[in-house]
């Protein structure tokens, strides 16, 4: 999902430097390592596992390298076209007549149930 700025707070970089820094600068999933100064060929994003931009808190939010982050988007898109949900910009779910259903999307890596992707830069 393309980051949308105005959906994420001011302070997004502070905020996904310090997860990035919590996780080691390693992808939490696959374990990757990624250097600070970005000089290491692939992206450390931050995941919002309730595809909520505006929800920072420190256990909605996850390190993931570019190829986890992607990966889990592709699987949770299959999963809302499936059951026929459909997204907005902030990650509010909507139902199929365009009204906040309040669905969860659950938590966690692709082995553990599922979680969301929302990264953006930082």
């Amino acid at each position: 999902m393309p980051m949308r700025r105005g959906a994420y707070p001011a302070n997004w970089a502070e905020i996904a430097k310090g997860i990035k820094d919590r996780a080691g600068w390693c992808c939490e999933w696959c374990g990757m390592a990624h250097r600070g100064d970005g000089t290491r060929g692939s992206v450390l994003t931050v995941h919002h596992r309730d595809r909520n931009p505006g929800n920072c808190a420190e256990e909605n939010l996850v390190a993931l390298c570019a190829r986890c982050h992607l990966r889990e988007e592709a699987r949770l898109r299959r999963i809302e076209k499936e059951v026929g949900r459909e997204d907005d910009c902030c990650g509010e779910s909507k139902g199929r007549g365009g009204q906040d259903d309040g669905g969860d999307r659950g938590g966690g890596s692709p082995g553990q149930g599922g979680a969301d992707v929302a990264g953006g830069p930082g």
